[in-house]
Parts: C-alpha cells; sequence; structure tokens
C-alpha cells in the first residue's frame, strides 16, 4: 500500500509535469536538480526497492503459521514512516527510527 501511494505522489508531484510537452525543457530542468525531488526520488526508490522483500518475508511468515505482530507492524510501519521522514525531511532523521527498527527486530527472543 506504501508503495502505491509514493507511486502516486511522484506521479501527481512531478511525472505528469515532467512528460508534459507544454512544459518547458528548463523548467523540467529545475525540477530534476531541487532538493525536494532528488528526496522524493530517492526515498521512493528505496522504498521500491525494499517493499517487495518485505512482503515476501510477511507473507511467508504468514504461509508458515508464524505469528510474528510485532515484526510485522514494525516492518509496515518502517516502511511508511521512513518514505516521509526521507522525502520531507531528509535522510538525518530517518536514521534514527530505522536503527530502533533494527535493534527491535533483530533482538533474540528472550
Amino acid at each position: 500500500m506504501a508503495l502505491i501511494s509514493t507511486q502516486l505522489m511522484m506521479t501527481v508531484m512531478f511525472r505528469l509535469k515532467l512528460t508534459m510537452k507544454s512544459t518547458p525543457k528548463a523548467e523540467c530542468t529545475k525540477i530534476l536538480k531541487s532538493q525536494f525531488y532528488q528526496r522524493v526520488h530517492s526515498a521512493q526508490l528505496n522504498d521500491a526497492e525494499y517493499a517487495p522483500l518485505l512482503t515476501a518475508v510477511l507473507l511467508y511468515l504468514n504461509s508458515e503459521g508464524v505469528a510474528a505482530p510485532l515484526a510485522s507492524t514494525l516492518a509496515v510501519g518502517g516502511q511508511v514512516i521512513y518514505f516521509w521522514l526521507r522525502a520531507f525531511v531528509g535522510h538525518y532523521l530517518c536514521e534514527i527510527p530505522r536503527a530502533r527498527h533494527r535493534c527491535v527486530c533483530g533482538a533474540p527472543e528472550v
């Protein structure tokens, strides 16, 4: 779901304008070089890279009957939070939640 929303956002905010023939080339270049476009583009690529892997792992766990509510919540929530923080704030702030996510998911069960 997060992947679809990020693709829609990229289309509405950037791709429609970039692919329209009426948009001047100078404006297209300005958009492509903007920091905001670079952030959103980078975050969407990251989301597109990891979403299929997380989906496959979660589907596998489900097919094996493994109850992993914390891991699945962190996987989905972490992707969504990471995208929005990375896209609108930058990469500095999103390192803290990802580190927490790795610590919780990597911790052995007691």
